[in-house]
């Protein structure tokens, strides 16, 4: 093998490799960055959904709880479970889902008419809708 075809291991010194090194350092923090800001639009972040909520002519509060976001009603009830719902989600709207198995078989869900979930329709069990509107927000979740 002649020199001029030898492999130089990274980092090199100066030269060629060390411009081809650089530009492809380069290359993956642009990519990096772009599939970040992509992740960032495509889901809500955390804090985004939690705050209270005017529904229909009653409120819940709902706060983030390990991999889910709780909901709790007025009246000291138990508190429902929500996920974001990648599935019923578009470009347009934003569906956060209970489990079914809590309502006998039927999904309960949050229905947003856009990303900054401020507004849109609850969807009960039973199949009524109801119009939403983000009313407030928790401490440390203000926008």
């Amino acid at each position: 093998m002649c020199n001029r075809h030898r492999y130089i291991p990274f980092p090199s010194g100066s030269g060629y490799n060390s411009r081809v090194n650089r530009i492809a350092v380069v290359a993956c923090i642009s990519c990096l960055v772009f599939v970040a800001s992509a992740a960032a639009q495509g889901r809500p972040r955390k804090g985004d959904f939690e705050g209270v909520y005017s529904v229909g002519t009653t409120e819940c509060v709902v706060s983030a709880v390990q991999m889910a976001f709780e909901v709790r009603w007025p009246g000291g009830a138990e508190p429902e479970y929500y996920i974001y719902d990648n599935a019923q989600s578009t470009d347009t709207r934003v569906v956060f889902a209970s489990d079914p198995a809590n309502h006998n078989g039927k999904e309960t869900k949050f229905v947003f008419d856009s990303w900054n979930v401020t507004s849109g329709i609850f969807v009960a069990s039973d199949g009524s809708k109801l119009p939403v509107r983000k009313i407030g927000y928790l401490p440390g979740n203000l926008p």
